[in-house]
């Protein structure tokens, strides 16, 4: 598995004889990386030994997210047809576990929030967050003659 913040490691040395003359004490884990071996070693009074080792997977870092919107608003902030937006995860270490999925917006209105959510494996959660606004529906245009044309 994978651990998302700084992992400490404690080893417990008992020997029911002779009992214990050295045991290696705590070791925190906080650099990142993937199969970390960290190995405890236990010795008791009569120079007997034993090694344990565990293995740690370290993921602090949040994955990213990549989001292509297509078409781009105009220079007002406003779009006046449907938006598709697709995404692309990357998580360069314990990999992506959720990556948002490809959607196309066509509901009409101005300040909708398009939130999405990429996780990796590890659990670092990324938000992201877009506003858009959106209208597909033709301006009224009214005509209006002055002076009016008269009756004949």
């Amino acid at each position: 598995g994978w651990s998302n913040q700084d992992t400490t490691i404690s080893f417990d040395c008992t020997d029911e004889l002779s009992g214990i003359a050295e045991c290696t004490e705590s070791k925190t884990v906080s650099v990142e990386g993937e199969n970390q071996k960290i190995v405890g070693e236990a010795v008791d009074n009569a120079g007997n030994t034993t090694q344990a080792q565990v293995t740690i997977n370290l993921d602090k870092t949040l994955p990213s997210t990549n989001m292509e919107i297509t078409p781009q608003a105009n220079s007002l902030a406003w779009n006046n047809s449907a938006v598709e937006f697709k995404y692309t995860c990357i998580d360069e270490l314990s990999g992506i576990s959720l990556c948002p999925e490809s959607k196309v917006i066509s509901q009409e209105g101005a300040n909708q929030l398009i939130s999405t959510e990429t996780t990796d494996i590890a659990g670092n959660s990324l938000l992201s967050a877009y506003i858009l606004n959106l209208d597909t529906t033709p301006p009224n245009l009214n005509r209006i003659i002055q002076p009016a044309a008269n009756a004949i």
